[in-house]
């Protein structure tokens, strides 16, 4: 579904001028498929109020479904009228996670290294009583506060890992930063230990850990093709 802005778009209204009409009629602007809307709602909003005034028996369904990552609400009614015909129309609708969390949830993918980092921390900026209910809605498990606590601190000590990964995929990146990002890192990461809980104490060490076994050959210089030079050479800033 497109936006009614959509029709005043150069490159749509020429696209539809292509389709023969009568002499003289134009392409409607926005403010006129507007009101057209407008028009349309109110009268199948008065012949709806209209039919189910004289039922005395509805059915009424809830859907979920996605579409394009984005997760949707919709409400349906079924009846039977005088003449055992069986009728139906939507009640409402919505984007089920904007309506109750006002954000867009991001889906990590595995060709972005951040992604995943930064889904949970979308996540971590909801607050756990508009969480839950989304949870509820969506059929699944509620978070505890135990759990919540665990993924914004996961977030604060992946934080300076994310950066610096952002800083060595950059397209102006050089061997040069290399060793004093790296060693930034450690720092920064060894830095957040007093300030977690058990949960994720040793996480910092973990990760300090993989970093020195990783690049362990570059620091010693015994990579030919990433020498202590290349590693250390001075950038133009």
């Amino acid at each position: 579904m497109l936006p009614i802005s959509t029709v005043d778009s150069e490159s749509f209204r020429h696209i539809i001028e292509k389709i023969p009409t009568k002499h003289g009629v134009k392409l409607p602007q926005r403010k006129s498929f507007a009101a057209y809307l407008d028009r349309e709602y109110n009268i199948m909003d008065a012949n709806l109020k209209a039919a189910l005034g004289d039922v005395d028996i509805v059915s009424t369904t809830a859907d979920i479904w996605t579409v394009n990552n984005k997760s949707f609400m919709g409400v349906t009614v079924h009846w039977i009228n005088s003449t055992l015909e069986r009728n139906k129309a939507a009640l409402a609708y919505s984007e089920l996670v904007e309506e109750v969390s006002r954000r867009k949830l991001m889906v990590p993918t595995s060709t972005r290294w951040n992604s995943l980092y930064e889904a949970i921390s979308r996540i971590i900026t909801i607050p756990m009583n508009e969480l839950n209910p989304l949870c509820v809605k969506l059929g699944i498990k509620c978070l505890n506060e135990r759990e919540y606590l665990f993924l914004q601190e996961y977030c604060t000590v992946m934080k300076p890992l994310t950066v610096a990964l952002d800083i060595l995929q950059g397209d102006e990146c050089t061997y040069g930063a290399l060793l004093p990002t790296l060693t930034s890192l450690m720092s920064k990461t060894l830095a957040l230990k007093d300030d977690l809980s058990r949960m994720t104490a040793s996480l910092p060490d973990v990760i300090v850990k993989a970093i020195k076994i990783r690049f362990d050959a570059v620091k010693k210089g015994e990579n030919r093709q990433i020498s202590i030079d290349d590693v250390t050479e001075k950038q133009e800033k």
